[in-house]
């Protein structure tokens, strides 16, 4: 086999980082802080000087909060140094110690350059965006797994952001408990990982809970699909909540069920259909007016198995439902002709001619009447 020679005619920038922080950090960490670590020493081993967040969390694509935030995680793992000076702050990088070492590791760079990082106290400039480019922003910053984030991580969070704080109170009332780390790490993620703002998330919980969902799995089901919507707002999320009161509505009178508002059960099944199944509400409609045609009583239930069915096959469209409905009713006949019903017993059985007139009658009358009584 032959030999590779590998050689080195270009230099390369490169920023070094310790294998300890890889082994360390890299399945705990939020990955958004990794990004403002690994910017952050890219710029220290450079020797950059100065650093503005607003600029930084431009470039990044993060809130200026979630840089501060970051910085205050990785001193908080001793990491960095880091100081606060009016509207600038100061980092000064530490070696990364190897934990399972009882001497500890040295990071590649010692940490002999200092890092300014500068808050300018002037408002940033704010551009108009358009509702289309607001959810191709939001899709860009989701990552397709749910990041977790340590409970020392989601202190840190509570104690600087009163905003962060507010949302796990309300969500304790929405919820009507006591929050878990996994409750707290799976909220905070709609915050972090979804970008929902949080007024938007307190109303998502408040809107779940109100119609009878309080698993944490469906609430986040709901979130993902608010984000890929785009609903950054109060405003949006009305609007949005509005088309699910109109779709229930059409759904309960296409089943003969219209004329009140949904009961909780009922909403249950509606939600699993929209939010679970992903199913199309004029697809929802033709397995309800399916349902009217075959069952004796129409109920919820009975559209329900047959939206499961569909589910299970894959039909998307009202073409699709369409054709397994004409599948579905050729078979029944066939089997109604292959398999013809049999012969009631009492068909054939013949009945008794009693035809009793005039005097026969009167004697029967008579006999009758003279009967003792019992």
């Amino acid at each position: 086999m032959g030999l590779i020679n590998i050689s080195k005619t270009h230099s390369i920038s490169l920023t070094s980082i310790s294998n300890n922080f890889i082994d360390e950090y890299f399945g705990k960490a939020n990955p958004a802080f990794i990004i403002v670590y690994l910017y952050f020493h890219r710029h220290f081993q450079s020797g950059s000087a100065t650093l503005d967040v607003g600029e930084v969390a431009d470039r990044l694509n993060l809130l200026e909060s979630d840089v501060v935030n970051a910085l205050k995680y990785w001193e908080s793992q001793q990491l960095i140094i880091f100081e606060t000076n009016n509207n600038d702050y100061t980092i000064d990088f530490l070696p990364v110690q190897n934990k399972n070492s009882a001497l500890g590791s040295l990071s590649t760079l010692s940490a002999i350059n200092t890092l300014k990082v500068v808050k300018k106290p002037e408002p940033r400039i704010k551009t108009t965006v358009s509702k289309q480019e607001t959810t191709e922003i939001q899709r860009s910053a989701i990552i397709e797994k749910r990041p977790t984030y340590p409970p020392e991580e989601i202190e840190i969070y509570q104690k600087e952001s009163s905003e962060i704080k507010l949302l796990f109170l309300e969500a304790e009332k929405s919820l009507g408990k006591l929050l878990s780390s996994n409750d707290l790490s799976m909220i905070f993620s709609f915050y972090d990982w979804l970008r929902l703002p949080v007024d938007v998330i307190i109303m998502l919980l408040d809107y779940s809970t109100r119609n009878g969902h309080t698993s944490m799995r469906y609430i986040e089901k709901v979130a993902i699909d608010w984000s890929e919507k785009g609903i950054m707002s109060v405003e949006q999320a009305n609007e949005l909540i509005q088309s699910f009161n109109s779709n229930y509505r059409q759904i309960l009178t296409a089943l003969g069920l219209g004329g009140k508002s949904p009961a909780p059960a009922q909403i249950k099944y509606m939600d699993k259909w929209i939010y679970e199944y992903k199913m199309p509400l004029d697809v929802i409609l033709e397995a309800c007016d399916a349902t009217v045609l075959e069952a004796s009583k129409p109920t919820i239930k009975y559209a329900n198995a047959i939206i499961e069915n569909w589910h299970k096959i894959g039909v998307k469209t009202v073409e699709d439902a369409k054709k397994v409905i004409m599948e579905h009713k050729n078979g029944v006949e066939q089997n109604k002709a292959s398999n013809p019903a049999k012969p009631n017993r009492f068909a054939n059985f013949s009945q008794r001619d009693w035809s009793f007139e005039g005097e026969e009658l009167q004697k029967l009358k008579w006999k009758y009447l003279e009967a003792p009584n019992d």
